[in-house]
């Protein structure tokens, strides 16, 4: 609950969206569930969850659909499944929408070049994604 806990402290509760990258499932499961959870404590709307997934992977076919598709190949990394991880409960996810190889690195090359931040080609993917979502 901790990064949850972080998010709405940073955000004072007013954030209307929550977008990460899956992989395991971990961090996106986690977040939404202490998002979830404490923005109804605190009487506020709790923000939409979108999980990135790269075109290639199973996960949104996954959630889409409940059936397993079959994987790609794709080039970035660092997300997306071939199976699926354990730690990954849809129910907390309100959207999953995909990213493709280009857009990652374009996205990860251009954080680097106009932000000085230096990133792989999953945060790319995250990114590409959030300001699309915007």
């Amino acid at each position: 609950m901790s990064t949850g806990t972080e998010i709405l402290a940073l955000t004072e509760g007013k954030s209307s969206h929550f977008i990460a990258t899956m992989g395991t499932g971990g961090t996106i499961t986690g977040c939404a569930q202490s998002l979830n959870t404490l923005s109804e404590e605190e009487g506020k709307k709790p923000p939409q969850i979108i999980g990135v997934d790269p075109i290639g992977s199973i996960l949104k076919e996954y959630f889409e659909t409940g059936k397993m598709g079959v994987p790609h190949t794709y080039k970035v990394e660092g997300f997306g499944e071939d199976f699926i991880p354990p730690a990954t409960d849809f129910t907390h996810i309100d959207e999953i929408r995909q990213v493709n190889d280009e857009q990652c690195f374009i996205m990860a090359r251009r954080l680097a070049r106009k932000e000085g931040l230096f990133s792989g080609g999953s945060a790319g993917g995250a990114i590409q994604m959030d300001l699309e979502v915007a």
